[in-house]
């Protein structure tokens, strides 16, 4: 489903830029199925196709959350080949990169082009970098059994995701 109404830095319903939030979001539901269902290869590699979309637009904020979630995946996909070193460092890389999405949208989306605040609802890729940067906490993640992508998706987008 689209979303009702804009949002900074997407379409609005019915321009020509919507079938590309609509594969986007495609891309994000089928890797986070994948993901809950232990399939990391798989969903790293739904992510990645999300990543390089978002980084050839140009959305940088975008683009950090979707790497965040290739590596989420990738880490995971290490730890189940017992390949800790390489878990650990993608992991850290990932909390990095929600952390990065989250401080580009703080300065871009911080105040209207008039210099008012915004009270505007935030894009969805910054609700879920938040509900992913709280599941990525250092030694309270349990490895293995990782956050429920489907879940942290569908809090992040509310009516959006079914």
């Amino acid at each position: 489903m689209i979303p009702d109404g804009a949002q900074p830095g997407r379409p609005r319903p019915g321009s020509q830029e919507e079938p590309q939030l609509a594969i986007e979001l495609g891309l994000l539901r089928v890797g986070a199925e994948l993901f809950d269902a232990g399939e990391y290869h798989a969903a790293h590699e739904q992510f990645e196709a999300g990543w390089r979309a978002a980084r050839a637009r140009g959305e940088r904020a975008e683009a950090h959350v979707w790497r965040a979630l290739v590596q989420t995946a990738g880490a995971l996909h290490h730890h189940r080949g017992g390949r800790s070193r390489g878990r650990d460092a993608l992991l850290e890389r990932a909390r990095r990169e929600f952390a990065s999405a989250l401080s580009l949208e703080a300065a871009d989306g911080a105040t209207a082009s008039d210099g008012r605040a915004t009270t505007a609802r935030p894009p969805w890729w910054i609700l879920l970098a938040r509900a992913w940067s709280a599941a990525l906490v250092p030694g309270d993640l349990d490895v293995d059994a990782p956050p429920c992508a489907g879940r942290l998706l569908a809090d992040a987008l509310g009516s959006r995701a079914s």
